[in-house]
């Protein structure tokens, strides 16, 4: 039924695939929703994996490990709901903390 159909393609909504308007060069990638999973995808000739290690909603931690097989200008955005307090996201990456853009 519809439920089966629905829990296969849930993977499609963990991540958004950021393209360059017109055309369908991948510049990036959003992460959407939080779940255990991983994502392969080429960006500018380079092969990059995202691993999401999470046990939300029952662990208050999300880590991203994220792989470039090669330099790559990319762009990793995250959605923030908005119903989590500013103040209690923190992103760290390779140990030293960022600030949201």
């Amino acid at each position: 039924g519809q439920g089966s159909r629905f829990a296969g393609a849930i993977p499609e909504f963990l991540y958004s695939l950021l393209v360059t308007p017109g055309t369908a060069d991948v510049v990036g990638i959003s992460v959407d929703m939080f779940a255990p999973s991983s994502l392969t995808v080429d960006i500018g000739g380079a092969n990059v994996v995202v691993v999401q290690e999470t046990a939300w909603p029952y662990g208050s931690s999300v880590n991203l490990s994220v792989t470039l097989a090669g330099p790559a200008d990319a762009v990793l955005s995250l959605r923030v709901p908005g119903w989590v307090a500013a103040e209690t996201v923190s992103v760290f990456v390779n140990g030293t903390a960022h600030e949201g853009a």
